[in-house]
């Protein structure tokens, strides 16, 4: 039996039990133990057929998953944004050093799907420092803050929220 996940990753491919009920008495597959004395999986062959057989499924399933996980990026990211602001256990210029590297995490390569994701999570990062940190309030990126965030960026893109 297998157990697949809602992702479509096997999670457990059990093997029957090498010892089986047979009526009053017990069954014992001798090729099973001997095989797993040597460590050989007597299923393998079994376990391979089953894994061909539901690649297809296993993908569509990991596909789907994928894309659920991408959805909900986007309200993780408010809902993470909104949190760290809140939060007063660190300086407004931690805060927006954190908020600058949510923005330069965001992937600028992959399927189309994780690059518009991606470009909407910057986006919801962008407005929420015009909104909340505007320029030129005390609350704001400065001009050199954002030079130095900019200089130590790893993605390709310039963190630019009040352009």
């Amino acid at each position: 039996t297998a157990q697949v996940g809602q992702d479509g990753s096997i999670d457990a491919l059990g093997d029957p039990p090498a010892v089986k009920p047979e009526g009053l008495g017990l069954r014992f597959d001798l090729t099973d133990a001997a095989m797993r004395a040597v460590d050989m999986d007597p299923y393998d062959s079994r376990k391979r057929a089953l894994l061909d057989a539901t690649r297809g499924q296993r993908l569509g399933m990991a596909a789907s998953a994928r894309s659920r996980r991408l959805r909900q990026s986007l309200a993780v990211a408010r809902r993470n944004l909104a949190r760290l602001w809140a939060s007063r256990k660190l300086s407004a210029r931690r805060r927006r050093e954190l908020i600058f590297q949510l923005w330069d995490e965001c992937a600028e390569s992959g399927s189309t799907e994780v690059l518009a994701t991606s470009r909407s999570v910057r986006a919801t990062i962008e407005s929420f420092v015009r909104r909340r940190l505007p320029q030129d309030s005390p609350l704001g990126y400065t001009p050199d803050e954002l030079d130095r965030l900019n200089r130590g960026r790893s993605s390709e893109a310039r963190f630019s929220p009040y352009r």
